[in-house]
């Protein structure tokens, strides 16, 4: 192996063991609102200034092929609404096998612990048995799926992420999970509006892997609110939607859309998962960001990770740096 690369890659991997210290995250998180978001935009400048994107004329990706043009025309409408719906759908042989690994796969769930809610050991479960809005799936279940690593190392969606962010974007976290009906922890299923604060900018692709109905769950947002919250809503915590409505009239929009639907969204707007009322949702996610800096999570063994997604892993060190060998 190069020397030059196997010390890019040491070095990767050591900054990123170094793990933003929760009381940093918190003070992050406040000053993300005391400032309406401004902290944020100005620490973005500077680190797009260390590290320009990095995007070829055109890029190949699992739904085809994107020129430049085409990648800065869904960054400019992700800018204007703080979302992007693809045209694109994912084919139904990539969708068929998400939801087969889905349905064998371990799942923590959503419980009552004491008084609070937390999620239980992963450990297969009949979910038809189990009352419970949300499971999710290991993060290092999921690099070991073919099909799944493939689409987290999927090129098209790094480009885009990083003329939305302006920088050479890093992958910050690849999850999927089931909702199902229930009347449980709605707060803590993510289910009330709410901004996401995980990383100082970040951009988020979602893949619908089931059909989503009104009535199964879909993505909500609220378009506009990714640039400045209102000042009734300049706080951290979660929201009703009558609170959010009334200070965002005729501005939320809700994502339907059949099996291998694509949505981008930065989702530092107000948005939420509406509770499915009649059937189960499954969905698959893929972060972005352009720092490391803010909510720590833990960092994924280069073994864990299926053969299709290493080499990349291997070139890239400075976009896959929470992969540790």
């Amino acid at each position: 192996m190069d020397l030059r690369l196997s010390v890019k890659r040491k070095y990767y991997f050591f900054l990123n063991k170094l793990k933003t210290p929760f009381l940093v995250y918190v003070l992050m998180r406040k000053l993300f609102v005391l400032t309406n978001g401004l902290s944020n935009d100005l620490f973005s400048k500077v680190i797009s200034l260390c590290r320009p994107p990095r995007i070829a004329a055109s890029t190949d990706g699992i739904i085809g092929t994107l020129d430049t043009k085409e990648i800065d025309w869904i960054a400019t409408n992700i800018k204007r609404n703080g979302y992007h719906i693809f045209e694109q759908r994912l084919p139904l042989n990539i969708v068929n096998a998400a939801i087969t690994f889905a349905n064998e796969a371990p799942v923590r769930y959503l419980e009552k612990q004491g008084k609070k809610y937390g999620y239980s050991e992963s450990k297969k479960v009949d979910r038809k048995a189990v009352d419970s809005p949300r499971f999710q799936i290991d993060e290092d279940k999921l690099f070991e799926n073919q099909t799944l690593c493939a689409l987290a190392h999927d090129p098209i969606f790094h480009a885009i992420a990083s003329r939305y962010m302006n920088c050479n974007a890093i992958l910050d976290l690849i999850a999927m999970w089931w909702t199902k009906p229930s009347d449980l922890a709605r707060s803590e299923a993510a289910q009330m509006y709410h901004f996401d604060m995980d990383k100082i900018k970040f951009l988020k692709f979602f893949f619908y892997l089931t059909d989503v109905t009104p009535d199964t769950g879909p993505h909500c947002y609220i378009e506009g609110s990714h640039r400045r919250l209102t000042k009734k809503l300049q706080r951290d915590g979660r929201f009703t939607d009558e609170e959010v409505r009334a200070n965002y009239p005729g501005k939320e929009k809700i994502f339907c859309g059949p099996p291998g639907t694509i949505l981008a969204v930065d989702t530092r707007g107000l948005h939420k998962g509406a509770p499915p009322l009649t059937h189960e949702r499954l969905i698959f996610q893929i972060e972005f960001c352009n720092s490391l800096i803010g909510k720590a999570y833990d960092l994924v063994p280069y073994a864990f990770v299926h053969s299709i997604g290493k080499s990349v892993i291997t070139l890239h060190p400075e976009v896959y740096g929470r992969i540790y060998y």
